[in-house]
């Protein structure tokens, strides 16, 4: 593959070399102030230090300056690997390729599996709503069920009540009842009176 490219990559070769170049000469201009407000931030620039921590108390001209060797390193560290590849001529190792097309071959039945896991989750979607909608009707009839409930309780205490109260009526029917042993005419005073006199002594 370098070896359709040789011209681009010489190229980019020789413009790394000449930005890192021109960008080192930067490093050794020093700007000359031209009244007092420059002399000043020059001065500052060059003398207040600025605590880092761990003794570390760089100036912002010492910032500047690591700053731009790193750019320059870099240009020169990425010229000279460009231009070891393209001595060497160094072209695709062929088990990579296989490799890659053994990949994109697995990779290929994945593009039938995406419109399948569409439909599940969509499936998926109808069948959550649904739940939805049966969870709130079930809601609803517990709500209803409870209402019943409480009229069925309310009805039972009623009833309970008047069964008390038709137990108190018998009881005292049944305290009117005359005696059998008494004669007929006490039998017919105790209903006229609503109950047995007492007998006298």
């Amino acid at each position: 593959m370098l070896k359709r490219y040789t011209f681009w990559l010489s190229a980019a070769i020789l413009f790394q070399f000449l930005t890192a170049v021109i960008h080192t000469i930067g490093l050794f201009v020093r700007p000359e102030p031209t009244n007092e407000t420059e002399r000043q931030l020059v001065g500052l620039l060059k003398t207040y230090e600025l605590n880092a921590g761990l003794g570390f108390s760089p100036t912002y001209a010492d910032l500047f300056t690591a700053m731009g060797a790193s750019f320059t390193f870099l240009l020169l560290f990425a010229g000279f690997i460009n231009g070891y590849l393209l001595i060497k001529q160094t072209e695709p190792v062929p088990e990579v390729l296989r490799a890659v097309e053994q990949i994109r071959e697995q990779a290929e039945p994945l593009s039938e599996l995406l419109p399948a896991l569409d439909s599940v989750k969509k499936e998926l979607g109808h069948q959550l709503e649904r739940l939805q909608e049966l969870i709130v009707s079930l809601e609803g009839d517990e709500s209803h069920l409870n209402v019943t409930a409480g009229k069925l309780v309310d009805e039972l205490v009623a009833m309970h009540k008047t069964v008390d109260e038709l137990q108190d009526d018998v009881k005292s029917v049944t305290e009117r009842l005359p005696d059998a042993s008494k004669g007929p005419l006490e039998k017919a005073r105790d209903v006229l009176t609503g109950g047995a006199a007492d007998p006298s002594p």
